[in-house]
């Protein structure tokens, strides 16, 4: 069976699809980069345990404090919601790190302190709440969008 150009457009259009396509997109950067960077090359287990973490804190915020937050004015309130979970974001991650390296023998580099590696998981939380913030940004765009058309066509149909 052969898949039309339709078929992709309306594959593309699902949610799940696309999600899937972008985290995919993200992992295979990640490998990128650790093919051509001096990092020593992290096991299989501590990479989909970090692209979890790292799709939890996205979902997180893109899903609860955004729409609960923010998307109701409360500014301030998603502020501290944000800096804790970003600051949960990078312990777990120092932790997951610290306890899997027993079982894959990756070590931080010497003489790096908890605090270091934990501040070291920060701009990479940096990263996925802003990722999250655009991501909610263009979803609430569009069904706004969507909203006023639907209105729109209501209004018209009314007249």
């Amino acid at each position: 069976m052969q898949l039309g150009s339709n078929d992709w457009r309306r594959a593309l259009r699902r949610p799940a699809v696309l999600h899937v396509l972008v985290w995919l997109g993200f992992a295979l950067y990640e490998q990128l980069t650790f093919l051509f960077a001096n990092f020593s090359n992290p096991s299989r287990i501590a990479v989909v345990a970090n692209y979890l973490l790292n799709a939890a804190l996205f979902y997180a915020n893109s899903e609860l404090l955004l729409p609960r937050l923010a998307g109701r004015g409360r500014y301030l309130l998603y502020a501290l919601a944000a800096l804790a979970a970003l600051a949960g974001y990078a312990a777990l991650r120092c932790e997951l790190n610290l306890g899997l390296a027993r079982f894959t023998g990756w070590a931080p580099p010497p003489g790096m302190s908890y605090g270091q590696l934990w501040i070291a998981g920060i701009p990479r939380g940096f990263l996925f709440l802003f990722l999250s913030f655009g991501y909610w940004a263009a979803r609430y765009a569009v069904g706004a969008e969507r909203r006023r058309g639907a209105q729109e066509a209501q209004l018209r149909a009314t007249e």
